[in-house]
């Protein structure tokens, strides 16, 4: 285990003693988790993360402070596929509060209580694929009042990405001779970054995605 490499990390992240010690007592919980199923912390998989928070949720013990602790450690020491994995059941949490304060705003908060009444998210650490029948009812009452409405609540940044990385595509939109030609030129670079990505053995999503999310989740 990489816990000095952890510690010295956590440290940058301006982190009480307090709160380093915590986490690294999350991160020998899960130690000692892996070393009863006859594994160590560097051979952790994604199965192995999902089968740990299943546990922690039955036992009220999936804090966000305790999965942060999690998703870091594996920022640091890797697999990445494991830490992509803490991205999506993290960053799965903003969304639908970002909707729902979008909503307020938009149409007031007795219509958002309304839309939202009964919609609960998953426990906290919930694999990635509970969270869409959550989404499609939210979605079909949001479209019950109206397309203009749903439009602007949903065509949102609710990702929290920031804006600058839309100033490219900004200009593009600005310079192209009609909406065809710079859906065109997006989707040629598109491709091109594919295709570049592919022959280098690069992933994409670690590389554009993989990023943001760091940033926008405290991790990096």
């Amino acid at each position: 285990m990489k816990q000095k490499e952890f510690v010295e990390f956590l440290h940058t992240r301006n982190l009480s003693d307090d709160d380093i010690e915590a986490a690294v007592k999350d991160l020998n919980d899960f130690e000692m988790y892996l070393a009863n199923a006859g594994k160590g912390i560097e051979e952790a998989e994604v199965d192995d993360v999902k089968g740990y928070i299943s546990n922690l949720i039955a036992e009220e013990r999936n804090t966000w402070d305790t999965l942060l602790a999690l998703a870091r450690y594996f920022y640091v020491a890797g697999p990445n596929e494991v830490y992509i994995y803490f991205t999506a059941i993290l960053g799965a949490r903003e969304v639908i509060p970002s909707i729902s304060r979008r909503l307020a705003e938009i149409a007031g908060e007795d219509v958002r209580d309304r839309v939202f009444e009964g919609i609960e998210l998953p426990p906290l650490g919930s694999p990635p694929e509970t969270v869409p029948p959550v989404t499609a009812l939210l979605v079909e009452r949001l479209m019950g009042l109206g397309p203009e409405t749903c439009h602007n609540v949903l065509a949102y940044n609710h990702h929290g990405i920031p804006e600058e990385s839309f100033n490219k595509h900004k200009k593009w939109y600005e310079e192209a001779e009609n909406l065809e030609a710079f859906l065109r030129k997006v989707h040629e670079e598109a491709v091109a970054e594919l295709d570049e990505h592919a022959k280098s053995g690069k992933v994409w999503y670690e590389q554009v995605t993989f990023p943001q999310r760091c940033r926008r989740l405290g991790v990096d």
